[in-house]
């Protein structure tokens, strides 16, 4: 019986090559689109903003220190109740500018404490915020520059709102309201991306916000 010859197997090799044609038509992959570049002043607010429940644990921290004088925690606890408040200058709700005023009021209060305590008085909480990286002294000198009128409009209402939201601090602090309100503010932050389209409104209206002179 005769043999036959062994069946041919394909390879890839066998294959015939691609026409200069299909070749032609090939696309190279799609390039990612550059990343946007991020304005300066909007980069600023949204790091700022987002060290927000930061700047509250220091304020906090700050009423329950025996070595720190009453009136001082006023503005600690005036500042809490500003930013605990659903409705301030601006609705904290408000899908654009909301938070930007408590972000002001907050270095306000920071600026009314570093220029009044000792230096010493204020070192631990400082230490506890430069292992996040950040340099509040620095910063509370920078507000005004970022924030521009608006920083100095909200300065300008600063003293009277600390009158009228430090009464209660005793109260707060024994009713544990206090807690609950912190609590609550921070298992419902949200940070914000500097990319996004509420920074760009609140550097919009930063920079057509202008007090009368």
């Amino acid at each position: 019986m005769s043999g036959t010859g062994p069946s041919s197997v394909s390879t890839s090799t066998d294959r015939a090559p691609s026409s200069p044609a299909a070749r032609k038509d090939a696309q190279p992959p799609a390039r990612a689109a550059a990343p946007r570049s991020v304005d300066p002043r909007a980069s600023w607010i949204a790091h700022r903003m987002n060290e927000m429940p930061k700047y509250v644990m220091f304020l906090y921290n700050l009423l329950l220190d025996a070595n720190i004088d009453w009136r001082f925690k006023e503005h600690a606890f005036g500042t809490l109740r500003y930013i605990f408040e659903e409705d301030g200058i601006i609705p904290d709700d408000d899908p654009l500018l909301g938070r930007l005023d408590d972000l002001a009021f907050t270095f306000r209060c920071f600026a009314e404490l570093i220029g009044s305590l000792p230096e010493g008085k204020l070192a631990i909480y400082e230490q506890v915020l430069a292992a996040y990286a950040i340099p509040i002294r620095q910063y509370v000198a920078e507000a005004p520059q970022w924030l521009g009128d608006f920083y100095f409009a909200v300065a300008t209402l600063y003293p009277q709102t600390i009158t009228r939201l430090c009464d209660k601090l005793g109260n707060a602090i024994k009713t544990g309201e206090l807690v609950r309100a912190l609590q609550h503010y921070l298992e419902t932050f949200k940070p914000d991306d500097p990319n996004s389209a509420k920074m760009e409104r609140c550097v919009v209206f930063l920079d057509n916000y202008k007090l009368g002179r």
